[in-house]
């Protein structure tokens, strides 16, 4: 694996952390390709790409190092948290790692070329195109940077887009809502909007938000948050121009 900066606030600190698991990524990527392979082809008897898969115990890892670390990449910039413990993240890492080349499956063109790859079955021409198929794979199923939208959506942005019209909707609910309140408890609906507005801040402060963006659950209760925040913006503020408007 090499360390070094993949992405815009890439910190090497976990690249490290990757670094000393990358024997074992390499296993759990060659180990998942070489079951996809077996579970296919076992059953051929002249297919004797199986019996040197089943006797594989050794392989260059170069050939397989660009496809790890866009991985690794795309794992850090997606899933990592900073401030959980390193060995709780390096758990995460190789358990995401190991269901994404289950996954794998389905796409036996990467699987055989993995395998393929690890027997050196290939002269240097045709390596240099497996690997180079392997690497825009890679890049295309786990991008560092945004691709075109309709070729893949953000769940980042797709939330971020729900939260913010649901904001408005909100907003738009709680100023009727707030000037019924506001004539039962005035002095009320200036409080809670005070509150509220605090909350608001609260919620979307830079950390918080980072943490939100790792985990859909929190993500909800973050969203239902910010639906209570923006009613409580417009109570206040509806409070506050009836308050004028009485004085």
């Amino acid at each position: 694996m090499i360390v070094s900066e993949r992405f815009d606030g890439d910190k090497t600190d976990f690249q490290w952390a990757q670094h000393d698991q990358y024997g074992k990524a390499m296993g759990i990527i060659l180990g998942g390709c070489r079951k996809h392979y077996l579970a296919r082809f076992e059953a051929d008897p002249e297919n004797e790409i199986v019996a040197a898969l089943k006797n594989l115990h050794s392989f260059d890892h170069r050939v397989l190092q660009d496809f790890h670390d866009q991985m690794a990449a795309y794992w850090r910039k997606r899933y990592l948290l900073p401030n959980k413990p390193v060995q709780e993240n390096v758990k995460e890492w190789l358990s995401w790692l190991e269901k994404e080349i289950h996954n794998l499956r389905t796409k036996s063109q990467v699987y055989v070329g993995i395998c393929f790859l690890a027997l050196d079955r290939y002269d240097k021409d045709h390596e240099k195109r497996v690997i180079d198929f392997l690497q825009s794979y890679a890049k295309k199923a786990y991008p560092l940077k945004w691709q075109h939208y309709l070729q893949r959506i953000s769940l980042e942005g797709t939330l971020n887009t729900i939260c913010a019209a649901s904001v408005l909707i909100f907003a738009v609910i709680g100023v009727y809502s707030g000037i019924a309140f506001y004539k039962e408890m005035p002095s009320m609906a200036i409080i809670l909007g005070l509150l509220f507005s605090i909350g608001y801040i609260f919620v979307n402060s830079q950390k918080l938000h980072d943490v939100c963006m790792k985990n859909v659950f929190v993500f909800i209760i973050r969203i239902l948050l910010i639906f209570l925040c923006a009613f409580g913006i417009a109570l206040m503020v509806t409070g506050l121009q009836n308050f004028r408007l009485s004085g």
